[in-house]
């Protein structure tokens, strides 16, 4: 499995300040002229997806809710069986 971040809008500079405040340790894609963004329909941030092993998306959600960091653990978890199986 594969995690990364897309910026959406934001420059090099920009992004730098934001994940050198925070313990993230996976690439980050810029993202400055939001044509990546606009091609998945991301309208706001943050928006995640989760992608299968033939890389179609399996879910999405827009935004962050009081149990984001749950919420996605349950949907990661089938995927991760998916990957297990092939």
């Amino acid at each position: 499995m594969q995690v990364f971040l897309i910026s959406f809008g934001e420059g090099r500079w920009e992004v730098g300040d934001f994940l050198s405040s925070r313990a993230i340790d996976f690439p980050v894609l810029l993202d400055t002229n939001k044509k990546c963004g606009a091609n998945f329909g991301v309208w706001g941030v943050p928006k995640t997806f989760i992608l299968n092993h033939k890389c179609e998306i399996v879910f999405s959600t827009q935004g962050v809710t009081p149990n984001y960091e749950v919420l996605i653990r349950e949907k990661i978890k089938p995927r991760l069986n998916e990957l297990w199986k092939n």
